[in-house]
C-alpha cells in the first residue's frame, strides 16, 4: 500500500466554508421570506377574488330580482294598457252618443228659433224696413245657408230682397259686440255670393234684431251701419237715431 498522502486543496479553509454555509443560508432565509409574502399576496388575492365572488353573486341576485320586478311591471303595464284602452273605448262610445244627442236637440232648437223668427220676429222687420220706404217684395224668413267649394261658409237668418236692394239680418237673443263684428263678414260673404250666382250688383244693408239688446252691442251695431230691431211688447222697433243712416255694402 501506498503511503503518499492525499493531495490537499490549496486555500479551502474552514473559515471559507462557514462563510460559504452562511452566505447559503441567508439566501434560503431570503428565499423562504420572498416565498411567504408571495404566499401572503396569494392569499390577499384569493380574498380578493373571493369577495368579488360574493359582489358578482350579489349583483346576479339583484339582476335577477329586477328582472323579477321588470316582468312584473311590464304584466302591470299592460294591464293598465289594456284597461285604459277599453275605458277609452267606453269614453268615446260615451261621446259618441252624447254628441248625437247634442246634435239632435240643437238642431231641434234652430228649427224652433226659425219658426220663432219666421212667424213672430221676421214679420216685424219687414214691416219696419218698409214702412222707411224699402218695399221689400221677397222675403226669406228662415234664411239660407250659403256654401263655397261644399263647405257652409255663412247662415242667414232673415233675407229681403228687391229689385235694387238686399237686406240682411241676424237674429240673437242677446247680441254682443263680437255678433256685431261677425255679421260685418257676413255682409262681405253674402255680396260675393249674389255677384257670382246671380250676376247683380244690387245695394245690401244690414241689420241686427235682439230680444234683449246690451247698449255696447247696440251701439257697435250703429257704428258699423246696422239697423237695430229691438223688441217691445208683441211687436218689432227699429231703435236707431233720427239721424241714422245705413251703410251700403
Amino acid at each position: 500500500m501506498s503511503n503518499t498522502p492525499t493531495p490537499h486543496t490549496p486555500g479551502l479553509t474552514f473559515e471559507k466554508v462557514w462563510a460559504m454555509f452562511q452566505e447559503t443560508d441567508k439566501k434560503f432565509q431570503e428565499t423562504a421570506r420572498e416565498i411567504k409574502e408571495t404566499s401572503m399576496e396569494i392569499q390577499k388575492t384569493s380574498m380578493e377574488v373571493q369577495r368579488t365572488s360574493m359582489e358578482v353573486q350579489r349583483t346576479s341576485m339583484e339582476v335577477q330580482r329586477t328582472s323579477v320586478e321588470i316582468k312584473e311591471l311590464k304584466a302591470t303595464f299592460e294591464k293598465y294598457a289594456a284597461e285604459r284602452q277599453e275605458a277609452d273605448k267606453r269614453l268615446d262610445e260615451y261621446l259618441q252618443k252624447t254628441i248625437s244627442k247634442m246634435s239632435q236637440a240643437i238642431g231641434d232648437l234652430g228649427n224652433r228659433f226659425g219658426e220663432v223668427a219666421e212667424h213672430l220676429v221676421a214679420p216685424g222687420i219687414v214691416a219696419r224696413l218698409n214702412e222707411r220706404g224699402y218695399h221689400f217684395n221677397v222675403t226669406f224668413k228662415r234664411g239660407i245657408e250659403i256654401s263655397e267649394n261644399g263647405r257652409t261658409v255663412t247662415e242667414v237668418d232673415i233675407l229681403l230682397e228687391n229689385e235694387k236692394m238686399v237686406a240682411v239680418v241676424e237674429i240673437k237673443v242677446k247680441p254682443t259686440v263680437h255678433d256685431v263684428k261677425r255679421h260685418l263678414k257676413r255682409m262681405d260673404i253674402v255680396r260675393r255670393y249674389y255677384e257670382q250666382t246671380q250676376n247683380t250688383h244690387k245695394v245690401f244693408i244690414g241689420g241686427i234684431a235682439g230680444a234683449v239688446f246690451p247698449n255696447t252691442a247696440k251701439e257697435a251695431a250703429i257704428k258699423a251701419g246696422f239697423y237695430v230691431f229691438s223688441q217691445s211688447g208683441d211687436t218689432i222697433t227699429i231703435n236707431v237715431p233720427s239721424n241714422f243712416q245705413p251703410r251700403e255694402f
